[in-house]
């Protein structure tokens, strides 16, 4: 004698109407959930910095005052405008970038302080420094960059004793505008995810630093690339270990006067 449970099938097979399952809502909800857990591991994963070696950075520094100066020379030979418009250009607007961006760890700037901090303690804290896809600013942070680009062709004409003709504003400015645009460029690239500048091991260094700059009290790696004002500063750190080192003699040296 057949299985009942076998003739069902086979009937309705014959007759064609045998069907998948359906997903229910609670099949539905239970996958959603489980995507936006998985989503939620993703960006909360610890990110592991690579370990970035004393020389690095002077590595680094040569590397990028080559490829300036050269860009310098061959801007020149384009626009017959002297050579070190365009390396000192993009030196003055990483300075003023810099103390543009250390000014943001400081609370008596107020807006910007508060703007900046949005970053730091709501995109990209540091047991979520990476995420898939760059997370924006909630408040655009552009305008405050603006008196660098406004100065930098008057600075570096003051320096060199030039005077401000519509050559030299115009190579000074598109300096500045590139360099902001790179340094902003390689910021977001530090906060994504198996982003393809990943290939690169100077990045993954560079990306290191930068998520040192992420932890305690923000204020140490205020630089994206070039950390020698950091080195002059004393914000520069290197190292996990290193920054555990300094939280502590920070530690101490409260308790000394406590």
């Amino acid at each position: 004698m057949a299985n009942p449970i076998q003739l069902s099938i086979s009937s309705k097979s014959i007759n064609g109407t045998a069907s998948t399952p359906k997903s229910t809502p609670t099949t539905a909800t239970a996958t959603a959930t489980s995507i936006a857990l998985t989503k939620t591991m993703l960006n909360n994963e610890i990110y592991q910095p690579v370990r970035v070696p004393p020389s690095f950075l002077v590595k680094v520094w040569a590397a990028q005052f080559a490829i300036i100066c050269g860009a310098g020379v061959i801007v020149a030979m384009l626009t017959h405008q002297p050579w070190y418009v365009v390396p000192l250009s993009i030196y003055v607007t990483d300075i003023m970038g810099w103390v543009t961006h250390m000014l943001g760890h400081q609370k008596f700037t107020g807006p910007w302080y508060s703007a900046h901090m949005g970053h730091h303690l709501k995109d990209y804290p540091p047991q979520r420094y990476l995420s898939s896809a760059y997370i924006a600013a909630k408040v655009n942070n552009s305008p405050v960059y603006i008196p660098t680009l406004v100065l930098t062709p008057f600075i570096v004409c003051a320096i060199c004793q030039l005077h401000v003709t519509l050559g030299v504003w115009l190579c000074s400015e598109a300096a500045a505008v590139v360099a902001l645009y790179l340094s902003n460029l390689f910021h977001q690239a530090y906060h994504v995810r198996n982003h393809p500048y990943e290939r690169w091991p100077w990045f993954l260094k560079l990306r290191a630093l930068h998520y040192l700059h992420h932890k305690g009290n923000m204020h140490h790696n205020y630089a994206i690339s070039d950390f020698v004002l950091d080195r002059l500063h004393g914000s520069l750190l290197r190292s996990p270990t290193e920054f555990s080192r300094r939280q502590l003699r920070s530690i101490q040296s409260a308790s000394a006067f406590s």
